[in-house]
């Protein structure tokens, strides 16, 4: 015989399809496992049955109904509380979900701690029709216990349901003695809540454990515009008030007992050009509430209306807040049926060439984990190229120079809507951005423990000051995407340069005049740092043995900023050369990369990005952690000397601590390096296509 499990959720469903897997794999993840799913169909027509069913077949502890013909929202309700066998009973609508892995074990755990409670609720996140959080609803605001009877005058004062939607509490299945009133179109549930809280208390927690969804196609949007709730409010104030014991049991005072019956009536009137038929019904409250007490209660409220008003606000500014903090609850979110998100996405990553090439594995685990995502990317305009040439970015922005630039980007940053913005820089600017952005999710990724603007983000992922010490920059790149709970893809890093770059290159005149045949060594002689970069002569020394021995055509590439050094190498050279010294876009640089057999380079963005199209590269190193920097793939050589120096070349000018200024380069020899290139080009030569 079946054990009885602790809790019930109950998922009552009519044309969810779309919205069932979110709901039923919330459940699933949860780490309380003593459960039991009715799932109840009622008579869908959008194929929710063939989405139950395949849950069904996962999963022993779901038992679900097809009902054959719709029997109503109500009925619907009342058909899971009677399969219901649990302690406890938690309802989640098909369009709901849980918002924590927690939600079950805490809100059983609640009830355990109070056994005078009947019911437990918490605070709950709204998302849109596309899963996105766009609030948090937090109407009780105190954690604990809340006394029952008290909670409901504080439901009729605000003339509202205080408490939560079925999908937000959890109540103990004994002190359920009947099922939801059938009669009732709107506030079913908070007339048995009140059937509830009348018999015990209420445990609240401000912590969100449930997600409420507002979309079009949901009966309480319908019912909202019939405003028929206003009309079941005063029939239950008027059942509530026949009992003549109802004031002294909630502790209402005079007042108050006035003021919750001025609040029905007069909310009631404000309805009744939608509903003539309850013109009559005030008269069984007019003699609870003379005229001279209507026109008290009706100064008081003109006069504190506005307050409240003012206040109501002042908190949703504060729940907003703190709905973008929830950082457990949307990392939660963004795991449960991801292919059926549609986040809009800004990675920033302003600089510099090779660290946006090496954020193609980001891209592509996002791109994967939320297939429908509007994927951005934030770069400064020298690099905006790198992003263009992956099919993963759907958009690009450039960051703004100057006061018109910025409150051009800012109002882009507005109409583009983001919902979850990636810092990788975590510099003053971009943290700005970021906040500008309005986005639910900021996460900003740093180094060590100081980050910039920490209250401008809603999560922070910190790599210790050693993380890097034997890792590769893309493990700490992937930090983020961890952060974010996105899986990481093992696929390797890869960018195809466009068709008419390709030819672009094909057409170059100076290209044209290399010898068929011959492969080709394109050589980047440049360095963002002046200490990192290999003599002048001993580049010219290996170009010119290798176009001496036919071993290669020799191409030489530079930036503005690199003529200096190429102009040495060229005085040093005895064979002619090609050089390519007008300046390339660098989509048109990764096409020429693509179209030679080998780079020679230093530790630079060009090696990146020549690693990234496929690209053979001999790389020379100085004193960088090549852990660190080295180009992804096993084909590559990198060629360093041996460190620590023991043969320092520039004694009393190298800084040992900081690669950035020390020659160690400088130690690499020609031989090794001929060797290296001749390798390389011996191997491309057997692996090229016949």
């Amino acid at each position: 015989m079946p054990t009885t499990p602790k809790i019930s959720v109950l998922i009552p469903s009519f044309n969810y399809a779309r919205f069932l897997p979110m709901a039923i794999e919330s459940v699933l993840a949860q780490d309380f496992a003593d459960f039991e799913i009715i799932i109840s169909d009622d008579a869908s027509t959008d194929g929710s049955a063939d989405v139950i069913r395949q849950y069904a077949a996962r999963d022993p502890r779901i038992r679900c109904e097809f009902h054959p013909a719709n029997i109503g929202m109500v009925a619907n309700w009342n058909w899971c509380l009677q399969q219901a066998r649990g302690d406890h009973v938690k309802y989640l609508f098909g369009d709901d979900c849980l918002a924590s892995r927690f939600a079950l074990g805490r809100m059983a755990a609640m009830l355990d701690a109070h056994p005078r409670a009947t019911l437990a609720a918490s605070a709950r996140l709204i998302l849109n029709e596309d899963s996105e959080v766009t609030e948090l609803w937090d109407e009780l605001h105190r954690p604990g216990l809340h006394n029952g009877p008290q909670t409901v005058a504080r439901c009729l004062r605000a003339n509202r349901n205080l408490i939560g939607e079925p999908s937000a509490v959890m109540f103990r299945r004994v002190a359920n003695r009947r099922a939801f009133d059938p009669t009732m179109r709107q506030i079913v549930d908070l007339e048995m809540w009140f059937h509830l809280l009348l018999q015990g208390d209420l445990i609240y927690t401000p912590e969100p454990l449930c997600v409420f969804r507002r979309h079009r196609g949901q009966q309480t949007a319908a019912n909202r515009e019939s405003r028929v709730g206003d009309l079941e409010m005063i029939e239950l104030l008027t059942e509530l008030l026949a009992d003549p014991t109802f004031r002294t049991r909630t502790g209402l005072s005079l007042l108050a007992y006035r003021q919750v019956i001025f609040r029905g009536l007069y909310y009631l009137r404000k309805s009744a050009p939608s509903h003539p038929e309850i013109k009559t019904i005030p008269e069984l409250l007019q003699a609870q509430l003379p005229r001279r007490w209507w026109v008290v209660c009706w100064l008081l409220h003109r006069v504190t209306q506005p307050f409240e008003n003012l206040g109501r606000a002042l908190r949703l500014r504060c729940v907003q807040k703190t709905a973008q903090a929830a950082t457990e609850q949307l990392a939660f979110l963004r795991t449960l049926n991801p292919t059926q998100a549609r986040p809009r996405i800004l990675v920033i990553r302003r600089r510099y060439l090779g660290d946006i090439v090496l954020l193609g594995s980001v891209f592509r685990s996002l791109r994967r984990h939320w297939p429908q995502a509007h994927l951005a990317v934030l770069v400064e305009r020298a690099y905006a190229g790198v992003p263009a040439m992956n099919p993963d970015v759907d958009d690009i922005l450039e960051m703004p120079h100057g006061l018109i630039e910025w409150w051009r980007l800012v109002r882009r940053l507005r109409q583009e809507k983001f919902t979850l913005v990636l810092d990788f820089d975590n510099r003053r600017k971009t943290a700005w951005v970021t906040r500008l952005s309005g986005a639910a999710g900021r996460v900003a990724l740093h180094h060590g423990s100081k980050v910039c603007r920490p209250r401008f983000y809603t999560q922070h992922e910190i790599a210790e000051d050693d993380f890097l010490v034997n890792r590769h920059i893309t493990d700490f790149y992937h930090r983020m995407l961890r952060a974010v709970d996105v899986p990481l893809l093992s696929e390797p890093l890869s960018l195809t340069p466009r068709a008419a770059d390709l030819e672009f290159v094909r057409r170059l005149p100076e290209l044209a005049s290399l010898p068929p045949g011959r492969p080709r060594l394109l050589v980047h002689p440049g360095s963002r740092s002046p200490y990192r970069v290999w003599p002048a002569e001993s580049f010219a020394e290996v170009c010119d043995r290798l176009q001496a021995e036919g071993a290669a055509s020799v191409i030489f590439v530079a930036g503005p900023a690199e003529q200096a050094i190429l102009n040495a190498i060229r005085q040093h050279m005895r064979t002619p050369v090609v050089c390519l010294q007008h300046p390339l876009e660098v989509p048109q640089l990764a096409a020429l990369f693509a179209s030679v057999d080998l780079l020679l380079c230093h530790d630079s963005g060009p090696m990146h990005l020549a690693a990234a199209v496929g690209t053979r590269v001999v790389a020379l190193y100085g004193s960088q952690n090549l852990s660190n920097w080295r180009p992804l793939g096993a084909h590559h050589t990198v060629l360093q000397p041996p460190l620590p120096c023991v043969n320092c070349v520039c004694p009393g000018i190298c800084q040992p601590d900081d690669s950035y200024f020390n020659y160690c380069v400088r130690n690499i020899t020609v031989p090794d390096v001929l060797a290296a290139v001749h390798e390389q080009l011996r191997t491309a030569s057997s692996s090229r296509p016949m």
